[in-house]
């Protein structure tokens, strides 16, 4: 089985980089947006097989093109694993199983956008999992990121790393979160945790 750890960045897709976000005189616009949670979109079946076989684990930096219907239409590797089997299996979970909400110019109508998975680490584990218990709760990860009005995210720190090795916190400085923050109608400074269970039931 693998871990996943997922760090993630919305962009409009007008003049727009991997990890860059929309313009800060674009407020109005809004950017694409998962449909669920983006660690929902791979399981343990997706590890490739004969990476598997080989122990190749690594960490994958995907971007992701979704049209204005929220369809994913192409995936760029933007950080190799050191594996190709391990790069394009990420693209190709993805591709087939990641559903967003459009993004929007501020008229209001939907565009292309981009989405970025700065991190899906694929890492093997030996050990079973004592499931007699019920209910398991595989690991679990939070940052919290201090994000200004534009809703820039100005610091990033690791409450809880779940056991995963990798800087967490990577790509996210310098980056927009998908819904900045407002308070009477003004936008506003303030603290976005982010919080990620993975969790097994038993049959």
């Amino acid at each position: 089985m693998f871990r996943l750890s997922v760090a993630a960045v919305a962009a409009l897709s007008a003049g727009a980089l991997p990890m860059v976000s929309a313009r800060a005189e674009d407020k109005k616009e809004t950017p694409v947006a998962p449909i669920g949670s983006p660690a929902s979109w791979f399981s343990n079946d997706d590890y490739p097989p004969e990476a598997r076989r080989n122990n190749q684990t690594g960490r994958v930096g995907i971007s992701l093109s979704v049209d204005p219907t929220g369809k994913v239409v192409g995936c760029d590797v933007l950080s190799s694993s050191g594996f190709p089997l391990l790069d394009t299996g990420t693209c190709e979970v993805a591709l087939r199983n990641a559903r967003f909400t459009p993004a929007r110019n501020a008229a209001g109508q939907a565009i292309a956008g981009t989405f970025v998975l700065a991190g899906v680490r694929w890492q093997m584990y030996d050990e079973p999992l004592d499931l007699s218990a019920g209910r398991k709760v595989l690991f679990r990860w939070v940052i919290e990121s201090r994000v200004d009005s534009s809703g820039t995210v100005t610091s990033c720190k690791v409450v809880e790393s779940g056991g995963v090795t990798n800087d967490l916190c990577e790509g996210r400085v310098g980056s927009k979160v998908t819904q900045p923050l407002i308070k009477n109608a003004k936008p506003i400074s303030g603290t976005v945790t982010l919080t990620m269970n993975e969790t097994i039931d038993p049959d």
